[in-house]
């Protein structure tokens, strides 16, 4: 039995976690394999009933610091003896990657999932030099290094990289949901993601404030951790704002009520959210900052000017969604080919 070991930041629903969620519903199309997880944080655990995986393959570090973090990994890679170690926590891959080649595992990927060279640029001279030291030693390092674009891939090791499109998970589900059932009526713009630097929020929150057109539109964030956002909107009596929290299947929703997704981020690695809502054939409007590799058939990229943002909402809700055939790199069936490949040993 081929024994997998997946290291995570943590098991909230971001796009990591999701990808994985996808994966192991898969996880028989794995021959004759084991998955294992293991998470960097401690209390980070809102996915765990989502996971298809027995939870006593499933280990968390007792404290959120590196210590605790390499203790917990050596503790692991004891425990179980893993063939493959598959790691997904950017910078710190790199600490991960050490021990793991001390233990002789078989074969160590890394793989990258965002493209932070903008926002990192601004960071201290410290940070900067942890950085330098981290892509420093995966680049010497003998290890498999793939990443969900050509910008992440760039972002973490500037060569000797494959990029392996994250797949998506599309189960069309007749749900419904009472408060867009209400609102069925009225242009209802998507947005999905937690409550973080990246996801830019107080763009959002501004195109909130200055939207105003003969368009009755309401927004509807999906995700957990948005606490902060809906604080911000009850100071500003900002009202037409609908929170659906979490949720197990954002296609389909998006599928019967969005018109419109948009997503105004700072930087991205490539966001299955924006998959998914142009899989459900909604009009997608993203940062530029973001990599052309999210469009499949119905995304606009516009640059981070707040007057630009409100002209393209307002003339993209008044436009009949046209029918479009669908790039279908992301599909599940062939990221799980590729894995097959990865896995091999």
């Amino acid at each position: 039995m081929k024994k997998i070991l997946h290291i995570v930041g943590g098991l909230d629903m971001g796009g990591i976690e999701r990808w994985l969620c996808n994966v192991l519903q898969y996880k028989n199309d794995f021959e004759n394999t084991e998955f294992f997880i293991l998470s960097m944080h401690p209390s980070k655990k809102n996915i765990v009933k989502d996971l298809n995986i027995n939870e006593k393959n499933i280990f968390f570090s007792k404290k959120n610091n590196i210590l605790s973090r390499i203790f917990i990994l050596i503790k692991t890679i004891r425990k179980i003896s893993p063939d493959i170690i598959h790691i997904h926590t950017s910078y710190s891959s790199a600490i991960y990657a050490i021990i793991s080649k001390l233990f002789n595992v078989k074969k160590i990927i890394i793989h990258s999932h965002s493209d932070r060279r903008k926002i990192e640029s601004n960071a201290s001279f410290l940070r900067k030099f942890y950085i330098f030291l981290m892509k420093a030693i995966i680049n010497a390092i003998d290890v498999k290094r793939i990443a969900v674009s050509e910008f992440s891939g760039l972002s973490l090791f500037k060569k000797n990289f494959n990029v392996m499109y994250c797949g998506v998970n599309l189960q069309d589900e007749d749900i419904s949901i009472d408060i867009l059932e209400k609102n069925k009526d009225k242009k209802l713009i998507f947005h999905i993601g937690r409550y973080t630097e990246a996801k830019n929020f107080p763009f959002i929150i501004e195109i909130m404030k200055n939207y105003k057109s003969s368009h009755n539109i309401y927004f509807v964030f999906i995700g957990s951790e948005l606490e902060p956002l809906q604080d911000i909107c009850n100071k500003n009596n900002l009202n037409k704002v609908i929170f659906l929290g979490g949720v197990k299947n954002p296609y389909s929703i998006m599928r019967k009520y969005a018109s419109l997704f948009i997503l105004p981020s700072k930087w991205e690695g490539l966001p299955l959210s924006a998959i998914e809502a142009q899989s459900a054939q909604v009009p997608t409007l993203i940062s530029s900052n973001v990599t052309k590799e999210t469009d499949i058939g119905y995304a606009t990229f516009i640059p981070l000017h707040l007057q630009n943002w409100i002209q393209t909402i307002d003339r993209s809700l008044s436009l009949e969604i046209q029918n479009k055939d669908l790039d279908n790199k992301f599909s599940m069936k062939n990221n799980i080919n590729l894995l097959n490949n990865l896995y091999s040993l």
